[in-house]
């Protein structure tokens, strides 16, 4: 039986940044008669208004082929409405799933879509994010009961960027038509699909550890400033060679732009967007596994490095530096990327397998390509 792990997402377009329309990234499964698995990656960005645009969609996943287990898939979907500038977080109901026998079982995200619903063009963004929360496992003598609560997070604001804020003097002296710039609800509305697998095999072949906590990694940037985007984490499972294989799933993350003091508004336009679990090691004689977490927000545009100072000598630098004038700039300017403070949350979950004597497949990156179409797909098919 072959189990298939999705790994996580990087998405980022090749020329400018674009606000948040549509944007998403899941895997579905399927078998046929002679036991050959069919795996379909879907990947899905559109730009807001323009210019132009071509999107690079990344996705890694793992498969673990075992003589025992199973994969139970489904999908949930929010409808996520507020005013812009807030935060609105959306817990589900529980969900149970029920399982034969004595199983041990975990659940896992296959990945995720969004869509602005009341406003074609999307909003600035300051984070989304999906969570499998609470899960909880109860056995009984003839069937076992696998329950979680499905969450959403979803943060749009408004941004500084020059030809979105009604308050610049462009906007005051040659005021944009509402077909080319139409004025942003103060409202938002998306739906929000959460797409999750119940990977499940008998209890004494499958061992499920979920960390305490997350794992979290802050990005700062301003500028041409950046920190590193990636963090070496280790994860503790069951040791004493019994379980030969190990696999990583994400049950969720979550990416948040807080409070940045240099400019007025905290919404920002997205260039690239990554939550990836990649390079993972594992030693069955300790249970210990090593991994890397790529995460990474960018706002950056491919003229971002070509603005024109405010003042164009070095002296006059160093005065306004101390003035008014550049506390206003900072805060005010056409510079095409502005600074923000990132944070990134990601939830691990370790699954640990016995006998896994099939073949070892690597770890796969999936790739699409968005030109023309909003949503492209890609079928995979390994033989049984």
């Amino acid at each position: 039986m072959k189990l298939v792990f999705w790994q996580g997402f990087d998405h980022y377009w090749q020329k400018e940044s674009h606000r948040l329309n549509q944007h998403g990234s899941h895997i579905s499964t399927g078998g046929d008669s002679d036991s050959n698995l069919h795996l379909t990656f879907t990947g899905s960005m559109s730009i807001g208004r323009f210019p132009h645009d071509i999107g690079h969609l990344y996705s890694m996943i793992d498969i673990v082929d075992v003589p025992s287990g199973g994969q139970i898939e489904g999908e949930i979907t929010f409808e996520v409405e507020g005013k812009l500038g807030e935060l609105v977080e959306i817990r589900g109901e529980k969900i149970e799933v029920a399982l034969p026998g004595s199983t041990a079982a975990g659940v896992v995200l296959r990945g995720f879509d969004i869509e602005a619903l009341n406003y074609p063009h999307g909003y600035h963004t300051r984070g989304f994010g999906f969570l499998l929360d609470d899960v909880q496992q109860t056995a009984g003598p003839d069937r076992t009961i696998l329950s979680f609560v499905p969450g959403v997070f979803m943060f749009p604001s408004k941004s500084p960027d020059p030809f979105t804020d009604p308050d610049r003097l462009v906007w005051r002296v040659m005021p944009f038509p509402k077909n080319v710039e139409p004025k942003t609800p103060s409202e938002f509305k998306y739906r929000m699909t959460l797409y999750y697998a119940v990977i499940s095999a008998a209890a004494d072949q499958v061992k499920v550890t979920l960390p305490a906590g997350d794992r979290r990694i802050g990005l700062e940037h301003y500028a041409r400033r950046r920190s590193p985007r990636a963090a070496a984490l280790t994860l503790q499972g069951q040791g004493g060679g019994e379980y030969d294989r190990a696999v990583l799933g994400i049950r969720g993350f979550r990416w948040e732009l807080r409070d940045w003091e240099r400019t007025l508004h905290n919404g920002r336009y997205l260039r690239k967007i990554a939550c990836m679990i990649d390079g993972m090691s594992y030693d069955p004689d300790t249970g210990l596994v090593s991994y890397n977490t790529r995460m990474d927000f960018s706002n950056g545009r491919r003229r971002q490095d070509r603005e024109r100072r405010f003042l164009g000598t070095r002296i006059a630098r160093v005065v306004r530096r101390f003035s008014n004038v550049e506390k206003e700039a900072k805060r005010r300017t056409y510079r095409t990327s502005y600074g923000f403070h990132a944070v990134h949350s990601l939830y691990p979950v370790l699954f640990q397998f016995k006998d896994s004597t099939g073949p070892v497949y690597p770890v796969a990156r999936l790739y699409n390509r968005i030109d023309k179409l909003m949503t492209v797909q890609k079928e995979i098919v390994l033989p049984g």
